[in-house]
């Protein structure tokens, strides 16, 4: 069986099963839950009903209000009209401003049992939020309700058992914090994998998979997923593991956007990582990118799966940013080969670090100073008013490519006069290869689709500012702003395998 066709039956043998909930990223905005009904076919060994004092509140209340309001453990309830409810019932990506009918500050996993079967009961739409970075707002929504996960952000290290148990809406910077210091205890620097924002939600990262920069090594964030609890349409807890509900282990480890239930824990191997070299290519200007772009996509996914690095291209120049899972000689040895800093004016930087200060690098630009940062890991868990996270809610618009083809010479050159377009405003190609790991694992594991023949993918996109939706800028920029994303889908459609990274979900809407 084909690996699109094996993927396609076991997602369709969870759908046939599953009330579809609408998670953070998924395509699925639309749906609402009137209308469509679960089989109740999960295995009695691994679904719990929800708690009988959950159960009787829900039954007692007479309006949604009062559903919400006489959950057990009062959480922290948001309605349209209190203060600030705009902050509440968004995340941190705006490209549009949403409505919902409700935020719920769900404090553990009975309280999502609760908050679904409220919204079930009621005919209003749940939409769970981890970390509430969808570029395409689809962590709320208009009239729905909104379960927060924020405030459940546990990570249980068992260090001797090498895993950790995550609750879902933890951020995954405060996981690699978590992590590191449960390691340093017993004299070992550990981390997990993850993604690169340290403000991204756990729950996210493995719906759409979780590239990191240790993938070319280890996988995915997903691929090394033990088990996860996932509640469902029906307010129940479902185990989800190799014995329990099988389909739907497979479909939450990065099956997309996550439509299959909401995931409130889950437990993820834990890896040792005993030294970590970050480096930095840059070159200024775009005289060499096409160049500079050909030599990446051709040696990057032929390179030690040790290297995982990623090709930014912008106005201003490349900046390609390095992690090898070893010492810097090795790295240099392996930056000479390829060629990537051969360039004239190119600049080549790098540093040993913990895992945890490589990853707070990372996370910044790379002209920045090369220092490990260990300290800027650690993130709020909460959106309220006046939070830190809210300085960075951006109107953004992205989507991605993925590649089983090199690009041709034609193609980066149409890449590379996109950005050297006068418009002035933000374009970005951020270009991240396979190869590796990826060619090891069976495309039948889980639910991420990328595996061997994948040559890269690319995150490519724009922004229309910060601390204000898409259309309240000046209508003659956003028309310009949307012109520009066109002309690049276009061109990244030409050249692209028709994949997506499901991390990066676009609706693919046209200026109103």
């Amino acid at each position: 069986m084909s690996k699109a066709l094996y993927g396609a039956t076991r997602l369709a043998g969870v759908l046939a099963v599953m009330v579809l909930l609408h998670l953070q990223g998924t395509r699925a905005s639309g749906l609402t839950i009137s209308g469509l009904q679960s089989t109740g076919s999960a295995t009695a060994a691994g679904a719990a009903e929800a708690p009988v004092q959950v159960r009787q509140s829900v039954q007692q209340a007479d309006t949604f209000k009062s559903c919400l309001t006489s959950i057990p453990g009062s959480p922290l309830v948001r309605l349209p009209g209190s203060p600030d409810y705009r902050t509440y019932g968004n995340g941190l990506r705006i490209i549009r401003w949403q409505s919902p009918a409700a935020v719920v500050y769900a404090e553990d996993a009975a309280q999502v049992q609760a908050a679904v079967l409220c919204a079930t009961k009621f005919r209003v739409q749940p939409i769970p939020r981890a970390g509430g970075n969808s570029f395409e707002a689809l962590s709320s929504g208009n009239g729905a309700l909104v379960i927060d996960l924020t405030k459940m952000s546990a990570v249980d290290v068992a260090v001797p058992q090498m895993t950790a148990t995550v609750q879902g809406g933890t951020r995954i910077g405060n996981v690699y914090v978590a992590i590191a210091k449960a390691g340093y205890q017993h004299g070992m620097n550990l981390t997990c994998l993850g993604g690169v924002w340290p403000q991204v939600g756990f729950g996210g990262l493995m719906a759409a998979g979780g590239y990191s920069s240790m993938s070319r090594k280890y996988g995915v964030l997903a691929d090394h997923i033990l088990a996860a609890k996932v509640v469902d349409a029906r307010g129940r807890l479902l185990q989800a593991d190799e014995h329990n509900n099988p389909d739907l282990f497979f479909a939450v480890r990065g099956g997309g956007g996550g439509t299959y239930g909401i995931v409130v824990e889950a437990t993820v191997k834990v890896i040792e990582v005993p030294v970590v070299t970050v480096a930095h290519i840059g070159h200024r200007g775009l005289t060499h990118a096409v160049d500079i772009l050909d030599r990446f996509q051709r040696w990057g996914p032929q390179a030690p799966p040790e290297l995982t690095f990623t090709y930014n291209l912008v106005r201003a120049g490349s900046d390609i940013k390095l992690y090898y899972l070893g010492h810097q000689q090795q790295l240099k040895k392996l930056v000479d080969e390829s060629g990537l800093a051969s360039y004239p004016g190119a600049v080549y930087r790098s540093i040993e670090c913990s895992s945890l200060g490589s990853r707070g690098w990372l996370a910044g630009s790379g002209w920045a100073p090369l220092v490990c940062r260990d300290h800027n890991m650690a993130v709020p868990q909460t959106v309220y008013p006046n939070s830190p996270l809210l300085k960075d809610r951006e109107a953004s618009k992205y989507r991605s490519a993925v590649f089983k083809q090199l690009i041709p010479i034609k193609g980066l050159q149409e890449i590379v006069d996109l950005l050297k377009a006068p418009e002035k405003y933000w374009k970005l190609f951020q270009f991240k290869t396979y190869g590796g790991a990826f060619d090891e694992i069976s495309p039948s594991f889980d639910s991420f689709p990328h595996r061997k023949g994948t040559i890269m993918h690319c995150e490519f996109g724009t922004s229309f500012g910060y601390q204000r939706a898409a259309n309240e800028i000046n209508s003659v920029q956003a028309s310009d702003i949307w012109a520009y994303f066109r002309q690049a889908e276009a061109v990244m459609d030409e050249y692209g395998s028709g994949g997506r990274y499901n991390g990066y979900v676009c609706l693919d809407d046209k200026p109103e």
